[in-house]
This record gives C-alpha cells, sequence and structure tokens, in this order.
C-alpha cells in the first residue's frame, strides 16, 4: 500500500463553538488587555487571566487534528503542530463510532477546535480523542488496552485499510 492522506473535516458545530468561543475570548482579552493599561482592576490578575486565555487557546489550536495519513507500518495523525502516531501492528480493534449520552469529556475540548482531549463513555470506557466530527468518526483500540477516537473523510476506507 502506498501513503494515504485524508482530511480531517469539521463539523458545523465545531466550526460554530469554535468561531464564536474565539471571538468571545479575543474580546474578553482585548478587555483585559486594556484593563492592564488603564491600570484598573488587579494587574497581576489581569496578567494571569490573559495568560492563561491566550496559552490554552494557543495550546488547543495547535492540537487541531488535519489529516489522517496511512502508511504500510502506522495510523498517523498530522496535527497543526506535531504528529501522533500507532503503529498497525498494535491495532487490535477498529469499528466506526458514534458517541452516547453517557459521553464525558475528563480533560480537553468538547467543540473548541474539535472534540480534543481525554472522555470516557460507558460503553468503550476512557479514550483519547482527535474527532473534529463524530460523523465520520472511528475507534482504535490497541492491544494494550488503550483506546483512540479519530475522524476523517472517507471513514469507511480507513476502516477497511485497517482491518487487512
Amino acid at each position: 500500500m502506498q501513503t494515504t492522506k485524508l482530511k480531517v473535516n469539521w463539523s458545523t458545530s465545531v466550526t460554530v463553538i469554535t468561531l464564536t468561543t474565539s471571538v468571545v475570548l479575543l474580546v474578553a482579552t482585548g478587555f483585559m488587555i486594556k484593563l492592564l493599561y488603564d491600570n484598573l482592576g488587579s494587574p497581576i490578575l489581569n496578567a494571569v487571566f490573559v495568560i492563561i486565555v491566550m496559552g490554552t487557546f494557543l495550546y488547543l489550536a495547535l492540537q487541531l487534528p488535519r489529516y489522517i495519513i496511512l502508511t504500510d507500518d502506522k495510523l498517523i495523525v498530522k496535527k497543526l503542530f506535531g504528529t501522533f502516531s500507532i503503529e498497525r501492528s498494535k491495532i487490535k480493534h477498529i469499528e466506526s463510532y458514534m458517541p452516547d449520552s453517557s459521553e464525558i469529556r475528563l480533560f480537553g475540548s468538547s467543540g473548541l477546535f474539535g472534540y480534543l482531549g481525554k472522555f470516557s463513555n460507558a460503553k468503550i470506557g476512557s479514550y483519547r480523542s482527535f474527532v473534529c466530527d463524530f460523523k465520520q468518526a472511528f475507534l482504535v483500540q490497541t492491544f494494550g488496552g488503550k483506546k483512540y477516537v479519530f475522524s476523517c473523510e472517507n471513514r469507511d476506507f480507513v476502516i477497511s485499510e485497517l482491518k487487512k
């Protein structure tokens, strides 16, 4: 098999959440910077707020999955900054995935730049998520017991390729 690159698409909800939250955070940060400039309120508290908000925003943006790349020996997630990979030989099970009402975010983002981070649900337990559209999501379980949920265009192709 040659290398296959599949785009990670955003759902409408991820797009709306990201745009809305980005605007709110930028306005709030601008307001806090103005307070710092005008020496109103607590300068240290304002500076800490700006640093935390912008740091969190930047971190989540850098974790944004852009592509899923399949090679002969790996499944690779190309993020805005960096990559995450799983060796194909370590994949025990793969199937399409749809969240249910028991879905809980343990750490990460529930819509801002995608559903990224550590999640859990009653059916599969704890898993790491790299999802931007649950309609294109698939679950990967490794022999080591780790679980991951990814999304990309043409997930059925990915599932069939990884089952080979």
